[in-house]
């Protein structure tokens, strides 16, 4: 797993460290920061599957289009070079790079180097990030072989082909819904079930292509239909348990807006699901906007099923942009019974200032 990283010259980020836990929540105001600490991983991990070495970093690929040097610089402080340091329990890497034209689409490594490449190309190259632009409901399903991507895409466009590629593959035991078949087909089902009853879903290859037809069921009268005649939810969700409960133990996952277009139950379930992922040893980094999630994350501390310690938990609340353009970012911590040791102004408290006003106090 990544203990820390360290971000220098990157967009927003002129010098910042950031100490990861195994589930790690990203909150606070739009356009603050947290994407562009996503993207730093993003980067990594798009420039590693397209080079297979960390010699220069791909600004633009298949998992983020971040345009040209200029674009990707720190507006008042970088001058034309960037870094990043990642930690490990077993080694610290480091990587400077520089661009001596910020209308290049590449970043050149300057020398020397600190740390060996072996460990951390082996994590960024299994890390999963899915964004908050991802796929709407739809039939057809493209199982071309990823031949540099594993994962299920920045926008959950693989998560069929991985599926299927996975189809029978066994659960982790710590993610095992205990009366269901090990195999991850039934364990998505049984853990989807929990958010959207009556769930099931079926997949058939459509002959002499290299596509399959994705249909999902939500009721068991109505049974399967084309995933256009359900809603958004079912799939924006779909690829983020495909991606975690497919991944192996110290694999690291970013998802933006897990919450998105889920009613708030549903986003409390979301949260405590993330949460059993992160305690069963995958690393979880989740941007969220959603309290009901952070809420269910917090029961999941205080309960005694499927619990994560609260030690395991850390909160980045990114409150805004200072005048020099760096982010101004507050850590409230979680007892073991789930409380915060502080709410910043604007963390979450927006439901209690609307009430306040109706209820003119």
């Amino acid at each position: 797993m990544i203990d820390s990283i360290c971000i220098k010259g990157f967009k927003c980020f002129h010098d910042n460290n950031f100490d990861l836990k195994p589930l790690t929540i990203l909150s606070g105001r739009n356009a603050s920061g947290k994407t562009s600490f996503l993207q730093a991983f993003a980067l990594l991990h798009q420039t590693i599957c397209q080079c297979n070495n960390f010699e220069q970093l791909v600004l633009n690929g298949p998992v983020v289009k971040l345009g040209r040097v200029d674009d990707v610089l720190h507006k008042t402080k970088s001058k034309n070079s960037i870094c990043f340091a990642v930690k490990t329990n077993s080694d610290t890497w480091e990587r400077d790079y520089i661009s001596d034209d910020r209308n290049n689409f590449n970043f050149e490594r300057k020398s020397p180097i600190h740390g060996r490449d072996r460990l951390i190309e082996e994590l960024f190259h299994s890390l999963t990030y899915l964004s908050a632009d991802r796929l709407g409901p739809r039939e057809t399903h493209s199982l071309d072989d990823a031949i540099l991507y594993s994962d299920v895409g920045s926008s959950g466009e693989r998560a069929i082909s991985r599926l299927l590629a996975n189809e029978d593959l066994n659960v982790r035991e710590k993610l095992r819904i205990s009366d269901t078949a090990p195999t991850l087909h039934k364990q998505i089902e049984a853990h989807m079930q929990k958010i959207f009853p009556g769930f099931h879903f079926d997949t058939k290859m459509v002959q002499g292509t290299n596509n399959a037809i994705l249909s999902l069921a939500v009721n068991d009268g109505v049974g399967f239909v084309r995933p256009q005649n359900i809603g958004y939810g079912l799939s924006y969700t779909l690829p983020i348990y495909i991606a975690c409960l497919s991944a192996g133990e110290n694999n690291v996952i970013l998802i933006e807006n897990p919450e998105a277009h889920l009613h708030p139950q549903a986003q409390s379930q979301m949260g405590a699901f993330l949460a059993r992922v992160a305690a069963s040893g995958v690393q979880i980094i989740t941007e969220t906007h959603s309290d009901h999630l952070l809420n269910g994350i917090r029961k999941s501390i205080k309960s005694k099923e499927h619990p994560i310690n609260a030690q395991d938990v850390g909160i980045f609340f990114f409150a805004g942009l200072n005048n020099d353009a760096t982010p101004s970012i507050i850590s409230p911590t979680i007892s073991d019974d789930g409380n915060l040791s502080e709410w910043p102004e604007n963390f979450f408290d927006q439901y209690e200032k609307d009430l306040e006003y109706l209820v003119e106090w």
